[in-house]
C-alpha cells in the first residue's frame, strides 16, 4: 500500500520498502552464512582433513598409488610409462604365469623379477606405475611426488613413445588425471604448473585463494562420498531392497568424478597363438597423430628433461626404453617427428647421464609380437623383457646386489 505526499506522489509504505529491500538482504545474509562456514571449514578442517592421497574418484593412479602405499616397501625398480608399457607387465605376466590379471590390481612384473633374480641372485621387488595414455609431465608428476619424502628406488624403467609427446588428445598436462592427481595429493610444482598454464587455471588459483572451501572441494566430495558409503553399508544391512536408494546415494558420490577404473574391466589374458586375433587400431593413432601442437611437445620434451635431472641427482639411474612400434604406426606419424622425437629424447638421455636402449630396432620384433600397432602381446611382452634384462645386465651403473 501507498499514500500521497505533499506533491501529490505516492510515496512508498513500509511494507514496500522490506518487499524492496528483502532480496539484498537475503543476499547479505546469504554470504554471511556462507563466510561462516568456510571459515568454519577452515578452522575445522586439520582435525578432520582426509588422507592426501584420498580421491572421489578412482583412477588408474588412485589404483596404482593405493597398491604402492600398502607394499611396506620401496620397490628396486619402478616401470613407468603409458598403455605401451602396461600391456609388457599384465599381457607379459598373464601369459607367464598362464593365469588372467586384472590391471587395477597387478603392478609388478613378476617375469621381469624372476630375470632380474637370475642375473644378479637378488631379489629385484618392481612396481608397475605405468598407466593408460600417460604423458611425459605425468611420469614426473607421479615420482616428483610419491619419492620426494625418501624411501627411493635404485632404477627407473620408463618406456616410451612418440605419442607420449604429440597426442593431440590431450592438449595440456593439465588435460590429465594424473597430473591433477598429484598436484591434489600436495606437491606444489604441479599447483604452479596449473595455475599459470590458462586463462581458467589462474582464475582457479584465485578462487582457492579466496575461498577455503573451494580450495578443498575435492577433499569435501571425498569425505561426502566415504559418509555415503557408510550410509549404503547400513541401508545394506537392514534391507533387503535398497537398490534404488543405493543408486541415489552412489550418485552423490560422484559429483566430482573424473576417469574412472573399476576392477574386472581390463583383464589380461595368456597369449594362445591358436585364438589370438591382430587388432587394428590405426584409425585411432591418426586421430592422436592428427594435429603436431609444437608447445605441447616443447613442454612434453621439458618434462622428460626435469625427470632425468630428478632422477639424477636424487641418486636414482633412469632407464629410457624407446618402445617397438609396428611399420604401419610410425608411417601414419607427421613427417620427420619421429627422428626429431629421437634426437631429442637421446639427447635429453646423455645430457642427464641416463641409460638410453632404443627397443625399435628393426629385427628386434616381428609382427606376430604385437596385440596392435603399438601394444605388444603377451609372446612380445616376454621378449621385451627378455631383452631389456640382458641390456640392463650390460649397464654398469645399473646393479642390484644382495
Amino acid at each position: 500500500m501507498s499514500c500521497l505526499s505533499i506533491t501529490g506522489k505516492a510515496m512508498p509504505s513500509a511494507l514496500d520498502r522490506t518487499l524492496t529491500n528483502l532480496p539484498r538482504s537475503a543476499a547479505l545474509v546469504a554470504a554471511a552464512v556462507f563466510l561462516l562456514l568456510d571459515l568454519g571449514c577452515r578452522l575445522a578442517y586439520p582435525g578432520w582433513h582426509p588422507d592426501r592421497f584420498t580421491s572421489p574418484n578412482r583412477s588408474w593412479a588412485w589404483w596404482a598409488v593405493q597398491d604402492l602405499r600398502r607394499q611396506g616397501r620401496t620397490p628396486d625398480l619402478v616401470i613407468m610409462g603409458s598403455s605401451l608399457m602396461l600391456s609388457v607387465v599384465n599381457d607379459g605376466d598373464a601369459t607367464y604365469l598362464q593365469r588372467p590379471e586384472d590391471a587395477v590390481y597387478h603392478h609388478r612384473s613378476r617375469y621381469l623379477e624372476d630375470l632380474l633374480r637370475k642375473n644378479y641372485q637378488a631379489d629385484v621387488r618392481t612396481f608397475s606405475l605405468a598407466i593408460g595414455g600417460q604423458m611425459a609431465s605425468d611420469a614426473y608428476a607421479l615420482v616428483s611426488t610419491l619419492f620426494a619424502g625418501g624411501g627411493r628406488p635404485k632404477v627407473i624403467v620408463y618406456g616410451i613413445a612418440p605419442r607420449d609427446f604429440i597426442d593431440s588428445m590431450c592438449s595440456d598436462p593439465a588435460s590429465t588425471e594424473t597430473f591433477r592427481f598429484m598436484a591434489r595429493a600436495g606437491n606444489p610444482e604441479l599447483s604452479a604448473a596449473l595455475a599459470r598454464r590458462t586463462l581458467w587455471g589462474r582464475a582457479d588459483a584465485a578462487l582457492r585463494a579466496a575461498c577455503f572451501m573451494y580450495d578443498k572441494r575435492i577433499d569435501l566430495v571425498a569425505c561426502e562420498q566415504q559418509a555415503a558409503r557408510a550410509v549404503c553399508g547400513l541401508l545394506a544391512a537392514r534391507a533387503a531392497d535398497t537398490g534404488k536408494t543405493l543408486e541415489a546415494l552412489r550418485f552423490t558420490s560422484k559429483l566430482a568424478a573424473g576417469e574412472e577404473a573399476a576392477p574386472g574391466e581390463f583383464i589380461s589374458r595368456p597369449y594362445k597363438a591358436a585364438t589370438f586375433k591382430y587388432t587394428d587400431n590405426l584409425a585411432e593413432y591418426r586421430l592422436r597423430y592428427s594435429v603436431f601442437n609444437a608447445r605441447m611437445y616443447a613442454t612434453e620434451i621439458a618434462y622428460l628433461e626435469k625427470l632425468l635431472k630428478y632422477g639424477r641427482d636424487a641418486g636414482i639411474n633412469v632407464v629410457l626404453v624407446n618402445m617397438p612400434l609396428t611399420r604401419e604406426n610410425m608411417e601414419i606419424m607427421p613427417p620427420g617427428i619421429y627422428h626429431r622425437y629421437l634426437a631429442d629424447v637421446s639427447g635429453a638421455a646423455r645430457a642427464c647421464g641416463a641409460c638410453f636402449e632404443d627397443l625399435n630396432q628393426p629385427g628386434l620384433f616381428s609382427h606376430d609380437d604385437f596385440a596392435d600397432s603399438v601394444h605388444v602381446n603377451g609372446r612380445g611382452a616376454e621378449r621385451l623383457l627378455d631383452i631389456l634384462c640382458a641390456k640392463l645386465a650390460e649397464r654398469s651403473q645399473v646393479a642390484f646386489r644382495p
